[in-house]
């Protein structure tokens, strides 16, 4: 129902290709345009929030006469029209698809994470692939320090006293661990991408010393007091009264967090995650947590989505979990932010400049 409601939605914006976007299902207008540009969109909306709104193509319309559109919802049609296409613009390509996309040239993910883009004939052929992170930063950044202010606050415990109808003030003032102010407190930052530069502006405001960690130490930006390269994890995590991981999912992220560098961690230290949930260990973590070796986590990613009912993240001592939501994915300008992305590049690669938001497709992000 859902697609059918996005395609009634696209229908209004379907115009003559070369005077706006046409909404194809089954063949390419390339193969009747052969001075246009083909440009196919193609995904599987997950929810509500996930449905190409109708302005979306038309505005492309608007803006790129040129650029003959394909939106293809569920993947329908896709194997078909990604022969012709020079831009694609989803989630994911399979190998089968990329190895018949013969003049792709750039590949765009609507998600900060590429992971479902980067195959084999994408990762070792000239395509340049881009994401989606520029829309993400801004409310993943929100997220993770609404999950720092709650876990100083012991705003969970207060949560779970309310389900249970009793007053626990007095509990939460003398238990442990003890309440935390963030002002004048110090904040790691892994991961100095777009979502820990948003973090660390944010942070500041609150009269947080921001340390980031990034892969080589660079000139400290707005709001980073100081920038430590990756041999600095070690400095950093005995010295942070708080950890946000904002990182991809590599093979040199995975588990960068584990039961050695919990150890290194303050004993009144919280982690938090907004990346992505491959760069925990888990197990250390629950252990970590349940033999007080560190304050708290909270998690709104984690490595098996969701965990299972077994998992021992559901019952783990002073962890906060929410459900992904970080993203704007949950946010009125999804579609904005994402037109604005994909508009501003799509400007620069009808007139030959390099695009913004680059994915290097040997790391992976």
């Amino acid at each position: 129902m859902a697609a059918k409601r996005a395609v009634a939605l696209l229908d209004k914006a379907i115009t003559r290709c070369g005077h706006g976007v046409r909404v194809l299902l089954s063949e390419s207008c390339m193969a009747r345009q052969k001075d246009t540009r083909s440009l196919v969109i193609s995904f599987k909306p997950q929810s509500t929030t996930w449905e190409l709104p109708g302005w979306f193509l038309e505005e492309l319309g608007r803006e790129f006469p040129q650029v003959c559109g394909s939106y293809l919802p569920n993947y329908e049609g896709l194997d078909k029209a990604i022969e012709n296409a020079e831009v694609f613009v989803g989630l994911s390509l399979r190998s089968s698809q990329a190895s018949r996309a013969r003049k792709l040239r750039w590949a765009h993910s609507l998600y900060a994470a590429v992971n479902h883009l980067l195959v084999p004939e994408i990762v070792e052929g000239p395509v340049v692939v881009t994401s989606a992170s520029a829309v993400h930063r801004i409310p993943v950044a929100e997220h993770a320090l609404a999950l720092m202010v709650a876990l100083a606050r012991r705003l969970p415990d207060s949560f779970r006293m309310q389900q249970q109808r009793r007053w626990g003030q007095s509990d939460i003032w003398s238990s442990e661990p003890f309440r935390k102010e963030v002002n004048g407190a110090m904040l790691g930052i892994l991961g100095m991408g777009g979502i820990g530069l948003e973090l660390a502006k944010r942070a500041k405001a609150l009269g947080l010393h921001v340390i980031g960690l990034s892969r080589s130490a660079a000139t400290p930006a707005e709001g980073v007091d100081e920038m430590l390269g990756s041999d600095g994890l070690a400095a950093l995590l005995s010295r942070c009264d708080y950890v946000v991981l904002a990182l991809p999912d590599t093979s040199q992220t995975y588990h960068i967090i584990g039961a050695p560098e919990f150890r290194l961690m303050k004993r009144d230290a919280y982690l938090i995650n907004v990346g992505r949930g491959t760069a925990i260990d888990e197990t250390a973590l629950v252990q970590a947590l349940r033999e007080g070796v560190i304050a708290g986590a909270a998690l709104d990613v984690a490595e098996r989505e969701p965990p299972p009912p077994e998992s021992p993240l559901w019952d783990a001592p002073h962890l906060l979990l929410t459900p992904h939501i970080g993203s704007a994915t949950s946010s009125d300008y999804l579609w904005w932010r994402q037109y604005q992305v994909l508009a501003g590049n799509l400007r620069r690669y009808l007139k030959g400049e390099p695009l913004l938001y680059v994915v290097d497709k040997s790391r992976g992000y």
